[in-house]
């Protein structure tokens, strides 16, 4: 994402030393078991950068709405968790509980993406065509970033058809980073994969963590693009493994691009 990430609200200058601490080690290791996550959407990317939170704290004082948002809350950082330990179909039951509350805005990208990893393709692209339509512009931009995926992973092997597509999607696309637009002009036929990482090079004022936020953006687009528009499963397994290290660990788009790696391999051999 446009990654999506994982912060955490807490109270006192203590709970905030202490989240510091915890972050590191979290983004060192893998997802804990038993862990509370919470989230919102980043608007530098869509990555999952997880962090702990205190569980809620119930109390006869509490107000019923309250504890409702904590409930909701809770549901979200559970569906996350899920996306992110392998388990999609338990996570889609997560964010198809939170339709109808006022989670609703927070849970569409990380929804979206979940309907792609369970294959559910022309439900994911109903719901980036509504995210493209954000008057946030890092979140309307990630979102035209995956119609064209999506666009390119259904027209596979209609190469005419495709280009034609592509090229007028991108026409109306109007991207908030470099890099970004530097995947749309790849998609429109215009550049290449190199490019897209020169981009992200040149971006100034980037830390560690927005970086390997863009190179996970970027080698899935990428990827996606030399894999399904140029037909290219070498180059595209070969972008996959050269940016493997550089990866963020908690990208909700990891899973697809492991995917990606390990179906190209098994043809390979």
């Amino acid at each position: 994402m446009n990654n999506i990430v994982i912060l955490v609200q807490l109270m006192g200058a203590c709970s905030r030393a202490m989240l510091l601490t915890a972050l590191n080690i979290l983004l060192i290791g893998s997802v804990g078991v038993g862990a509370a996550y919470a989230a919102s959407l980043q608007t530098q990317g869509k990555v999952a950068q997880l962090a702990l939170q205190k569980p809620p704290v119930q109390s006869a004082g509490v107000a019923p709405d309250l504890l409702n948002k904590s409930v909701d809350l809770a549901k979200f950082q559970q569906a996350i968790a899920d996306d992110l330990s392998g388990r999609p179909s338990e996570a889609r039951s997560g964010y198809d509980a939170l339709k109808q509350t006022e989670m609703v805005a927070q849970i569409a990208v990380p929804s979206a993406i979940n309907l792609v990893v369970l294959g559910r393709l022309d439900e994911a692209k109903l719901a980036f065509s509504g995210i493209a339509l954000s008057k946030d512009s890092h979140e309307a931009s990630y979102a035209q970033l995956w119609l064209l995926w999506l666009t390119a992973r259904e027209n596979s092997g209609k190469a005419t058809l495709l280009r034609q597509q592509l090229g007028e999607m991108a026409r109306g696309f109007q991207m908030a980073l470099p890099y970004q637009q530097a995947i749309v002009d790849l998609y429109a036929g215009r550049g290449n994969a190199d490019e897209v990482f020169k981009a992200i090079d040149a971006m100034p004022g980037n830390d560690e963590l927005q970086r390997r936020n863009a190179l996970t953006e970027a080698t899935f687009f990428a990827g996606g693009y030399l894999q399904y528009v140029k037909s290219n499963g070498n180059a595209a397994l070969q972008l996959y493994q050269r940016e493997q290290s550089h990866l963020n660990s908690t990208s909700l788009e990891l899973p697809l691009i492991e995917k990606a790696t390990a179906t190209l391999m098994a043809v390979k051999h």
